[in-house]
């Protein structure tokens, strides 16, 4: 998943929610890619954990992520998930 095309994304509906990029990525995009390590700290998992339990927070009141709802759209878009903007 191309999480800069998310914060494009959300940044339209939203403007400044997350920030800007640089900040969206040294305050979300690095302590969760670092925590995602094998050979990750205990603080590094704890971390990626608390920064992607914030993200999440931050944006459940303007995204919706839902996967595909009948079986066709099941077939045709097995790995999408659909984002949904307010």
């Amino acid at each position: 998943m191309n999480v800069m095309l998310d914060h494009c994304m959300v940044n339209f509906v939203k403007p400044n929610l997350l920030g800007t990029r640089k900040e969206f990525c040294n305050r979300f995009i690095n302590p969760i890619m670092n925590g995602q390590c094998s050979d990750s700290s205990p603080y590094d998992v704890k971390l990626m954990k608390k920064r992607a339990h914030i993200l999440h927070e931050t944006l459940a009141g303007c995204v919706q992520v839902s996967l595909a709802s009948n079986s066709v759209e099941k077939q045709m878009y097995s790995e999408m998930f659909f984002f949904k903007f307010f």
